[in-house]
Order: C-alpha cells, then structure tokens, then sequence
C-alpha cells in the first residue's frame, strides 16, 4: 500500500523515487478456523429468518457442507446438477470480472450431496428452470457478487447470530475440517476439494479434535 501510494506521488511530480517499488508482498497462510457445529446452526437460522437476506440461506446452506470455492458456487448453473440433485460436478467458476473459467486447479470433481441437501435443491429449484441459469442468483436474478455478499449480507448475518466474524470463504476450511473430523481420508477429502493432500492438511484443516462426526445441515 506505501508502494502504491509513492508510485501516485512520482507519478504526479510530488517525489522523484519510489524507494518502496522493489519490497516484495509477504502474505502468510490464514491459519484455518473452521465453524463449530453450534455456530453453524447460528448462521444458518439467522439467515432462514431474516427479511432482507433470507434469499442466500440455499447458498449458504450449500456452501457450509461441500466445501466449494465461492467462485464455484457462485458461478454453479443447474446443468451442473444431476437430475435428482443428489450429485454435483463442479466444473467451472465465476471469477470476479464476471468471465466464466474453470476450476482453479484446471480438476473437474463431482460430489454426492447429502438426502438433506438434496431435498434443499429440489424444493429451491424453479418449475421454469434453465440448464444454464443459476443455481444461487442474487435477488435480482443476476450473479452473487462475493465481495458485497461477505461486505453486507455475510457480515451482518454473524453479528446477528452472535458468531465471530471469518470471511465467507472460511466455510471451506470448515466443511474440510469436519469431514476429516468424521474419519474421511485425506485423499477423499483432498478429492472433494479439489486440490493436493498437503495442501489441504496445510492450508484448509484445522481445530478438528471436538468437531461433529457428522456434518448434516
């Protein structure tokens, strides 16, 4: 941020050298902070309840269990579901400019969704639906923005259930966390992820000891 700042300065004649230009971006990895079983239900009950932000509970409660990235979410079209939607194949996402690209990795995965995530589906699902409209659109039919989504609805929502703010994507750390919680592989949950084992055990696993054995929500 100093750098960028100094970089306007030169630019508009206020100094003459940017002596920050060369300090290399240092960012450690979050450490992983999962949701605990409780505060799941906390966030997942505010949002059911709430006049304004009522409309994300399916994309919240699709995001807690699967662990997807919110890209993949957001970006989730119905032709991605099986017809019973007790499967997904996460293929794609929704990047930030709005473009459509693969997964992160470049892996296309596909997950079995649970009988109560599955019931969720079916009862969101519109009679009229598209094979390419959104599973999660926004309430006026267009992409979730994620930034204004964590900015707005997701922060609001955890100060009113009384649960420690961590950003949206957080949930990824937690659906990993209680999957391994519950005696999953790391290999089938690194498949889940999507990503390498010693990525996920590093980087989304974390306060596993305690979790549920199960994650059914």
């Amino acid at each position: 941020m100093i750098g960028a700042c100094w970089k306007w300065a030169e630019s508009t004649d206020r100094v003459t050298t940017n002596p920050w230009g060369k300090v290399k971006l240092r960012v450690e990895n979050e450490t992983p902070d999962p949701f605990d079983e409780i505060e799941i239900a906390k966030i997942i009950a505010a949002f059911e309840c709430d006049r304004h932000y009522s409309h994300y509970t399916p994309y919240v409660r699709f995001l807690l269990p699967t662990g997807c990235r919110v890209g993949e979410a957001i970006g989730l079209r119905w032709k991605n579901l099986s017809e019973n939607c007790d499967r997904v194949d996460i293929v794609e996402r929704l990047d930030r400019s709005g473009e459509w690209r693969d997964t992160k990795n470049h892996k296309v995965r596909a997950l079995a969704l649970t009988p109560k995530l599955q019931a969720m589906l079916l009862k969101h699902r519109p009679e009229d639906w598209q094979p390419f409209g959104l599973v999660f659109p926004s309430p006026k039919g267009t992409a979730i923005h994620g930034q204004n989504f964590g900015r707005r609805a997701w922060a609001i929502m955890l100060e009113k259930a009384g649960v420690r703010y961590r950003r949206p994507y957080n949930v990824r750390h937690t659906a990993l966390s209680h999957a391994i919680a519950r005696g999953v592989s790391p290999a089938r949950v690194a498949e889940m992820a999507g990503d390498r084992i010693a990525t996920v055990l590093k980087n989304y696993v974390g306060n596993v000891e305690g979790l549920p054995k199960s994650l059914d929500y």
